[in-house]
């Protein structure tokens, strides 16, 4: 049987489904979903570093 009602069960809105390696756990993405995952990793570092320099700067302000 194929869950065709999923398909319509619900609102016009976006659906992931997740692949997931039977062996080894590991999701199953595409080239695009890799290059967007690392992506948004990469600017969430950048943001964790510019936060972490302004608390630092103004740490360093308040010393003076």
């Amino acid at each position: 049987m194929v869950p065709f009602a999923d398909q319509i069960n619900h609102e016009n809105v976006t659906v992931n489904y997740d692949c997931l390696d039977p062996i080894t756990g590991e999701s199953l993405m595409s080239a695009e979903e890799k290059a967007e995952k690392a992506r948004q990793e990469e600017e969430a570092k950048q943001n964790k570093k510019k936060e972490f320099l302004v608390t630092l700067k103004n740490d360093l302000e308040d010393l003076n």
